[in-house]
């Protein structure tokens, strides 16, 4: 699209990607107020207070930037889809704002301490690998509506995590050992899987593997 159809047709311009250092510490996105996506990797960013000048926008990935402060989810409600991996965030970010919010991924940032989840229906998919826990804290179950969560690449020592999961009634996906994330300790325990697969009947996959029914069987008779 040329300069001229842009300021003619701004509404033509629903998706936008930034790549590799163009984008400034506060940028200003108030000209493409009709996004609906948006991806920022490898920039100087450093807050979401632009997100002022998105408000249609519904999925947005931050990947691997400056970003420590997400305040600015307030002024994006509509997101559905979050990708803030790879930044600078130490604090669990407040989504309670992102009422539609289905898929959230947190990876691979220095969290100062085990999150505590907040009440969030919407959510369907959830991503905190590579973040240095070493527990599952038990209000995970606040993600009550929960289908993927993916812990890998973290610090897990024993099972007291399946305490906390056991609450997700609608989980299907489990990943504690992905190998887009490496492991976690206690994936390398004997009968690692027959345990898990014995706590959470409701799953189906776990660490990528789909569980067969005559392994689920195995699991239940141990």
């Amino acid at each position: 699209i040329s300069l001229k159809e842009f300021k003619d047709h701004p509404e033509r311009i629903t998706f936008l990607e930034c790549f590799h250092f163009n984008i400034p510490a506060h940028p200003s996105f108030e000209k493409f107020k009709f996004l609906t996506e948006l991806r920022l990797m490898e920039q100087d960013t450093v807050d979401l207070e632009w997100l002022s000048g998105c408000p249609k926008l519904t999925k947005l990935t931050v990947f691997h930037t400056l970003l420590s402060n997400t305040s600015g989810l307030k002024y994006a409600p509509n997101i559905t889809s979050l990708h803030l991996d790879g930044n600078k965030i130490t604090e669990f970010p407040d989504i309670t704002c992102l009422h539609h919010l289905e898929e959230f991924s947190l990876s691979d940032n220095p969290l100062k301490k085990s999150p505590v989840y907040p009440v969030m229906e919407s959510l369907k998919n959830f991503n905190i690998t590579n973040s240095k826990l070493t527990s599952i804290d038990p209000s995970i179950k606040n993600f009550s509506n929960l289908e993927i969560l993916n812990v890998s690449g973290n610090l897990i020592p024993d099972f007291k995590f399946v305490d906390s999961i056991k609450p997700l009634k609608k989980l299907k996906e489990l990943y504690v050992s992905d190998p887009r994330f490496a492991s976690n300790p206690i994936s390398l325990e004997p009968n690692y899987e027959t345990i898990v697969i014995n706590a959470l009947p409701q799953i189906t996959i776990l660490d990528t593997f789909v569980i067969p029914e005559k392994f689920r069987q195995i699991a239940e008779n141990r």
